[in-house]
C-alpha cells in the first residue's frame, strides 16, 4: 500500500496480486494467469454528508509490476515493471502522470408536455419533445512520459524530497556468496518525467543511495525577527571572538606572504647586484659622465616665464 505524500492530495495505490481478468478481444502478452499490478483509489469527502468515500481511478495497465513510488510533486509515479519471459526478463521504470479532465455525456431525455383544451369542443393536446440532459464524469488517464531499461538485475527507486529527480540504483539480488567478487552497482537519475539526467556506472563498495534531507516549512517573520533578537544577545560575544581570531588569521597569513616576497626579492636580487656594485664601485665611477671637477661650484638658478 501506498499513500501519495503530498498534503491535500489522497490517493492510495494498493499493489495487489491475484487472477487475472481476461478481457475478450485484448491481447495477452504473458501466459501467467495472475496478476502482480496495482490498483489506484482516491479518497473523497462528501461535501453534504461529510463522509468519506473511496472512488476507484482505475489499475495501472501492466500487470508486472515490482515496485512502485509516489512523487512527492503530486499526480505522478514510476513503476518498476517486467519485461520478456522467466530469467530473461528486464527491469522497465516507467513514469506517468495522471491526466484527469471532466467530461460532459449528453443523453437524450423524452419530454411530453399536455396542453388543456378550453371547454366545449376543445380537447386535451399531448405534445412529446426530446431534450438533451447533461451530465459531468471525472475521467482519469495514465500518461507515460518516458521508459528507462534498467542496468542492475534489481534495483530500488527513490524520489527527492521535492519529487524533482528520481534515482534508480541497483542492489543486491540475494546474500554475498563467500569467495564472491564484489558486486559494481550503478546509479541513474532523471528528472521528474524521466529524462536522463546523469549516469554512475559500476560503482564500487555501493551499498544505498539518499538524498539530503530538507526543511518542511520556513520560519514566520514574528519567529524570525525573535530568532534575530535572541542571537544578538547570545551569540555577540562568541561571534565577535571569532570574528577576531579569523581576522587575525587572516592578516598573519597575508604579512607572512608580504614578508616571503619581499625577502626573496633582497636575497635573490637587490643584495648581489648591490654587492657586486659596492665590489667594483671605482670601475663605475670612471664610467660616470660628469666628473666631480666638472661640476658647477654654484647651484643653478632656473627661472621660469608664464
Amino acid at each position: 500500500m501506498h499513500w501519495e505524500p503530498v498534503a491535500g492530495n489522497c490517493k492510495i495505490a494498493i499493489h495487489t496480486f491475484g487472477t487475472k481478468d481476461k478481457v475478450a478481444g485484448k491481447k495477452e502478452y504473458t501466459l501467467k494467469p495472475e496478476r502482480d499490478g496495482v490498483d489506484i483509489f482516491e479518497m473523497q469527502i462528501d461535501a453534504d454528508t461529510k463522509a468519506m468515500t473511496v472512488k476507484k481511478i482505475g489499475p495501472h495497465a501492466n500487470d508486472r509490476v515490482v515496485n512502485f513510488e509516489w512523487s512527492p510533486a503530486g499526480d505522478v509515479f514510476a513503476a518498476a515493471e517486467k519485461e520478456g519471459p522467466g530469467m530473461y526478463a528486464k527491469t522497465i521504470w516507467s513514469f506517468y502522470l495522471i491526466d484527469q479532465r471532466m467530461e460532459t455525456d449528453k443523453k437524450p431525455k423524452k419530454i411530453q408536455q399536455i396542453v388543456r383544451g378550453k371547454g366545449g369542443k376543445h380537447q386535451d393536446a399531448t405534445f412529446s419533445k426530446t431534450s438533451l440532459m447533461e451530465s459531468k464524469d471525472e475521467i482519469y488517464e495514465y500518461k507515460k512520459t518516458a521508459r528507462q531499461e534498467a542496468v542492475d538485475a534489481a534495483t530500488e527507486g527513490i524520489w527527492d524530497e521535492y519529487g524533482r529527480f528520481f534515482v534508480v540504483y541497483g542492489v543486491r539480488d540475494g546474500p554475498q556468496r563467500f569467495g564472491k567478487a564484489k558486486d559494481k552497482f550503478s546509479v541513474k537519475i532523471y528528472s521528474i518525467f524521466g529524462e536522463p539526467l546523469l549516469s554512475l556506472d559500476k560503482i564500487d563498495d555501493f551499498t544505498q543511495f539518499q538524498f539530503r534531507p530538507h526543511p518542511r516549512n520556513l520560519l514566520s517573520k514574528k519567529e524570525l525577527k525573535a530568532l534575530k533578537a535572541d542571537a544578538r544577545k547570545k551569540y555577540k560575544e562568541k561571534y565577535n571572538a571569532e570574528e577576531g581570531k579569523y581576522r587575525e588569521e587572516v592578516e598573519t597569513d597575508v604579512n607572512t606572504k608580504k614578508k616571503t616576497i619581499r625577502d626573496e626579492f633582497m636575497d635573490n636580487f637587490f643584495l648581489p647586484l648591490r654587492q657586486k656594485y659596492e665590489a667594483d664601485i671605482e670601475k663605475y665611477i670612471e664610467l660616470w659622465p660628469l666628473k666631480d671637477d666638472q661640476m658647477h661650484t654654484e647651484e643653478i638658478t632656473v627661472t621660469h616665464v608664464y
